[in-house]
């Protein structure tokens, strides 16, 4: 029996995710698989949210699971638990003392939010290293990056959003599998730590 075929209107898709990844940024991602009736976000420790998405047909919940859910075995991937989540298990899951509602404004960015990626260097061949620094020269959607050779030997890298960050880790996993355990989510401020170091 496939999962489309017991999924109804009243199954959403529950996503565990870390707070960088934004509200718009959140659905411009699940829009993706369909037609987004509503997003719930709440908080859920000091660096996650769960967010709660509701699609208008079956179909759609379906895409969103599975395709999500293939990527949260990635221990550096924005969003560590994908679920589906019943409306009355949700009612539940609300109302708990430790949980609390946030709004779209809340979680929204500004239009000129960026992602950050860091990618350690140090213990990867001079092959790897060679395709990488070949690897961003050509990704238009960088729009800064900071090599540290002296410290870990690291290079911070600057996007126009989060989804380009998303957009891009899961490229440079993919050319480079070696990279893939070396490449973790920054904020503004370790990016500008070391670019100030560099000065």
């Amino acid at each position: 029996m496939s999962l489309g075929s017991v999924l109804a209107p009243y199954h959403h898709v529950l996503l565990q995710h870390y707070n960088i990844l934004a509200f718009d940024e959140l659905r411009e991602l699940v829009e993706c698989y369909g037609e987004v009736l509503d997003i719930s976000s709440y908080c859920y420790g000091r660096k996650e949210l769960i967010s709660v998405v509701q699609f208008k047909d079956p179909a759609s919940v379906e895409l969103c699971y599975e395709s999500l859910r293939s990527y949260t075995n990635d221990a550096s991937c924005v969003i560590s638990r994908v679920a589906l989540i019943y409306g009355e298990s949700l009612t539940i899951f609300a109302s708990k003392d430790y949980v609390g509602s946030l709004s779209e404004r809340e979680t929204r960015r500004d239009e000129c939010s960026y992602g950050y990626l860091v990618v350690y260097l140090s213990h990867v061949s001079g092959g790897v290293r060679s395709a990488f620094a070949d690897l961003i020269k050509k990704d238009g959607n960088i729009v800064d990056y900071v090599l540290d050779l002296e410290d870990k030997e690291r290079c911070f890298l600057c996007y126009a959003s989060m989804i380009a960050a998303e957009d891009s880790r899961r490229a440079l996993s993919i050319a480079c599998p070696e990279l893939k355990k070396n490449i973790y989510y920054c904020n503004e401020n370790d990016f500008s730590s070391a670019k100030q170091k560099l000065l």
